[in-house]
Parts: structure tokens; sequence; C-alpha cells
């Protein structure tokens, strides 16, 4: 470890490699279901680790993986030669309405310290997810269609690039990088360091509501929840959800309205009275703490964006599948797109999926490693019900290895673009994955015919 050091000159943080006692705890994502072990992890504790550990990985020939909570669905964090960590990078600061966010904040972080200064950021649902990723892939909140996205809210990011060098990027300094970073900068460009975010006064009164029937009568409860979702007010945040496999077999509408209950109960769809009910009229505080669990220790999920509502055929059939046992839970879920989303044009930044009536996800879920097989066979052969309704593009922030056509399904037509800016800034393809822009031309070309 000391050799290791000493050809790390200037780090302030932890070097783990395998031998390490806390190598175990740190070099697992939070997907589970994959176990990779990288011959080192750097834990920075500062933006100059992060200068210290790109030069040498840079000098040294090694791979390098960027990592801030370790939520990437597809485990594009990790790898097996070397995990740069910035979680360690949590600082944050409030200036005027600018957020400072460092690249490790999680939104616990950011909520807590928000809390009480009458400011609200867009951030991910889960308490553990990093700003970083959540906004650098376009960062989609149920407060987005008011809003806008995550991706929409970055006024300035700080990354560190191939060489080691330090450049900000904002709407009047490294303009083509900073377009790029608003939808498509998670670890494709240089590690992003810290970031700008404008910030929002907190709403008076959010109403938490979840509407539940038997999943026999999702065909019924989606037919009218897509007539009405597609011109509810901006207010709404609103999701339809469908489980089954493993889980309980329901049809939930539900979200967040930004107003008070009796407002929300007279905008709702006009659906067949529900088995459960909730509608929690509250704090934005009360309404972040509801949506902000997670359990799952593995998972896979298949994501698509809709123009058009799911015919009542379809959905008929998506029940079938749902009812029947599964070695996984299920949870398919619509998100409403519109609103602030949709104001903003397809090539304005580069997330490209800005006119969608709805996103789509499947999520399954297990606890168990001999569940993972089974698991995921059960997912490819849904995609297969799934995937017609979509219009061929997907969600970059819930990856997906299993997708042959990733690259234009996450970036559209904004690809080209991307792949310049990825050339201009890391002309040897220093930054990769194996769904980065570096390996977009070769997915491209080995599509089956």
């Amino acid at each position: 470890m000391a050799a290791l050091m000493e050809r790390v000159p200037c780090f302030s943080g932890q070097l783990l490699t395998p031998e390490h006692t806390l190598y175990e705890r740190h070099r697992w994502g939070r997907n589970q279901r994959f176990d990779l072990k990288p011959r080192l992890i750097a834990m920075c504790r500062q933006e100059s680790d992060v200068v210290a550990v790109v030069r040498w990985a840079q000098r040294e020939g090694r791979d390098l993986r960027i990592r801030s909570s370790g939520s990437c669905y597809a485990a594009s964090s990790l790898g097996e030669d070397v995990v740069l960590d910035v979680s360690g990078l949590r600082s944050l600061a409030l200036r005027g309405t600018e957020l400072m966010v460092g690249a490790g904040a999680t939104t616990a972080d950011i909520e807590t310290f928000l809390d009480g200064q009458g400011r609200m950021a867009v951030l991910g649902t889960g308490e553990a997810v990093a700003s970083a990723g959540f906004c650098l892939g376009g960062g989609f909140s149920l407060y987005s269609r008011r809003y806008g996205l995550g991706a929409d809210q970055l006024l300035g990011v700080r990354l560190v690039d191939y060489q080691g060098r330090l450049i900000e990027a904002s709407p009047t300094h490294h303009e083509d990088l900073f377009w790029a970073l608003q939808g498509a900068g998670a670890a494709n460009f240089g590690v992003v360091t810290s970031l700008r975010l404008q910030t929002h006064p907190v709403p008076p009164i959010v109403t938490v509501y979840n509407l539940r029937w038997p999943l026999a009568r999702a065909a019924e409860v989606a037919d009218l929840w897509f007539r009405w979702a597609g011109k509810c007010s901006d207010r709404f945040g609103a999701s339809l959800q469908l489980a089954g496999g493993a889980h309980a077999p329901l049809v939930s509408i539900l979200g967040i309205y930004l107003g008070g209950r009796s407002e929300l109960e007279s905008l709702l769809p006009d659906c067949p009275e529900p088995k459960g009910r909730l509608l929690s009229e509250g704090s934005y505080s009360a309404a972040v703490q509801h949506y902000s669990g997670s359990s799952s220790l593995r998972w896979q999920a298949r994501s698509n964006f809709l123009d058009r509502p799911v015919d009542t055929s379809a959905m008929s059939a998506i029940v079938e599948e749902l009812s029947a046992p599964a070695p996984c839970g299920v949870h398919l879920q619509w998100n409403t797109y519109g609103g602030a989303i949709a104001r903003v044009a397809p090539e304005a930044t580069s997330f490209f999926h800005r006119r969608p009536l709805a996103a789509m996800q499947a999520l399954c879920d297990w606890q168990l490693p001999q569940d993972d097989a089974a698991s995921r066979q059960w997912l490819k052969r849904f995609t297969h019900l799934i995937d017609p309704l979509g219009n061929g593009h997907a969600y970059q922030n819930h990856a997906d290895e299993l997708r042959q056509d990733w690259a234009r399904a996450y970036f559209g037509s904004n690809l080209e673009r991307l792949q310049e800016v990825k050339q201009c800034y890391d002309p040897h393809g220093f930054f990769r994955s194996s769904q980065g822009l570096s390996s977009a031309k070769a997915a491209q070309e080995n599509l089956p015919e």
C-alpha cells in the first residue's frame, strides 16, 4: 500500500485494495447482482484527489470507472481495475437561489441541508441517489412536470478531464460540453466534481396520493388514466403502476400534487371506487419522505418511452403475465411527461426525450443470488410484450445492459453531436464503459440486421 501511495502523489483519500479491511464494504454498488472485485478503489476526499487519480491512471494505462453513489442500474460505475469514488465530495452551499453541490452529495444530504431555508431542488427519489449521476443522466422527478428535469436545473459543472485538467462548463463557457453534460454527462467526458443547480421556493402544500385497485381492473383504470394524464395540470406528478409476479397484484394511480387535498380530489380522473385510498395533505418535506425508500438488493429494469396510450388488448396481455407466478417481484410503471419537460426542445440539451406521453419502466426485484438467472430470463421474455408499446427510445438513467440498441435509444438524434463533443474532450476514449459514448459506434455497427 505504501508503494501504491507513492505512485499516486498528492492523494489524501483512501486507496483500498482487496487486502484492506474496508474493501469488502466499498466494492459493492447498490445493485448487488453485480459481484465485481476491482483491483483498486480510490476513495476521494477532495477535488485534488480526483486530479491525482486521473493523472496516475492515465500515466499507468489503467482502466478507470467513476462512482458517486453506485446507483447505476447496470453497474457501469464498477469495473475490474480502478474505481474512482467521489462519494466523499459532499460539500453544499446555498448562494442566493443557486445551490453548490459536491458530486457525492445525495438526495438525503441535500434535503437535510435545504430544510428550513425555504428552497427546494429537483432531486432523485431514493435517499441514497447522488445528485451528479441523477442530473447528468436527465433526472426525472415527480416534480419535473412543474420545474423541469434534473438536467434542466444545471447552471454549471466542474470536472476533471482525461489529462487531469479542471474545466468549468456553463451556458457561456465550454458551451458544447455543458450541452452534452445535460443528459449524457455521467462518466463520458470527465470526472464531475461539483455542480451548480438552480433551486425553487418550497411549495406551501403538497398532497401525496395513492389509489389502489385489484390488478384485474388494470385495463379499465389504465384507459381512464392515460386519457387524463395527457392533459393534467403540471402541478401533478402522476404515475400509473401495476404490481405482480412475487408482489401483491395491484394497479395504482399515485404521485404528488402541488396543492391541497380538496383541490386534488376535484382534478383526479373519474375512476371506479378504489380498494385502497391515500390522500395526504402536508409539507413538501413530508412528501419527499413518503417516496424516499427502496429495499431491494438485486434488480433489473427495462425502460421505454411511449407516444400513445396502451390499448386495452395490450394491457390485458400484461395483466395476464403479471398475474402468473414469477421468480421476482414486478412493478410496471408509467410516469407522465409533458409540462416543463416538454417546453424544452429535444436538441436544446443532450436529453432527447422531451415529447413523449410517458416513460415506462418494468422493474424486477428479488433478494437472493440463486434467483438471478430465472429473474433476468423472466424480464427478457417480458420485454417482448412491452417493447412494441414504446417509440424505440429509453431512459439512460435506467441503464439496461441487455438492450442492444442502447446508443440510439438513449440519445436519439443527439447521438452524432454527442460523439463530436466526446472526440473533442476525450479524444482517446479514456473515460469508457460498456454503454458509454466510446462504445457507441461499435454498438451501432454490431446491431443485428
